[in-house]
Order: structure tokens, then sequence, then C-alpha cells
């Protein structure tokens, strides 16, 4: 073993290539070494749940992502009862924007923070305009701020 080896501690970890977990799946590394991606069927529909991470899943946000996939739906009606609260806001505006926000679905929740793992990000499928990326903050296991990125 070299110098500079026995000083900090010999190679670096190298993320696995994927973890089986009991409720998620198959959880792999996503594109970067910053977080971990499981898809979940859920009625039906896939929902892909990223998790912050190094070489492996951070075990509060892995839990976390557990907890939301065993129990998907009263986040779901959270998530769709702050879209209708949107599309009401929208009164003075062309009908089309409040039917894309009541057309929105969920594609992927992303929780990359360990000291607040209840916080996090849920990601929408492209809605027919394409316009906009549309998407929510997680705070506190809640959704809130509807925005979009163009």
């Amino acid at each position: 073993m070299g110098l500079l080896s026995r000083l900090f501690g010999g190679r670096p970890r190298q993320p696995r290539l994927s973890i089986n977990d009991p409720v998620l799946g198959a959880v792999v590394p996503g594109s970067d070494v910053d977080w971990w991606t499981a898809t979940v069927v859920i009625d039906g529909k896939p929902i892909e749940f990223d998790i912050g991470g190094g070489v492996e899943p951070h075990p509060a946000l892995l839990a976390r992502a557990r907890e939301l996939a065993s129990s998907f739906e009263p986040f779901a009606r959270e998530v769709r009862e702050l879209l209708e609260a949107k599309a009401r806001e929208c009164a003075d505006l062309p009908p089309e924007v409040a039917a894309e926000f009541r057309s929105l679905r969920i594609r992927s929740v992303s929780h990359f923070r360990p000291d607040r793992p209840r916080d996090g990000m849920v990601g929408f499928h492209e809605t027919e305009s394409g316009a906009v990326l549309w998407r929510c903050d997680v705070k506190d296991g809640h959704p809130v701020n509807l925005g979009g990125d163009t």
C-alpha cells in the first residue's frame, strides 16, 4: 500500500451496480453518483423515486422513498388538491391554463437532503403543449409551490 493510500484510506468506494430493495425493487445509480433511482409501478403507472446518496442511497432518504411507495395515495391526493387549487386560481386566464394544471400526472418524486428527508420535489409528465416542465416542491412531506421551467 502506498503512502497516499495509507493517508487517505485506500481507494474510494465505488457505487454498487444496483440494490434490490424489498419495497422499491431495483435501486440503481443515477446518471450522476449523487443519487439513485427506483421505478415503482403504483396503480398501473410507473413512478420514479430519485434518492440522494453517494456510493449507496442515504438511509434516511431510502426510508422516505419506501414510506411513500408503500402508501402513495394520500400523497398523490395532496398533489391533486394542490393542482386543483392552482387551477381554480386561474379563473381569469384562458381555460387551457387550468386544464393544463388538472392534466398533470406525477412522473417522479425526489428527495436529496439527508438533513431534511421529508423535503423534495415532484416532477410531472410533459403535457400536450410541452411548453413547460412542471414541478412542485415538497416541504415536510407536503406538496407546495407549483412551478415550471420553460
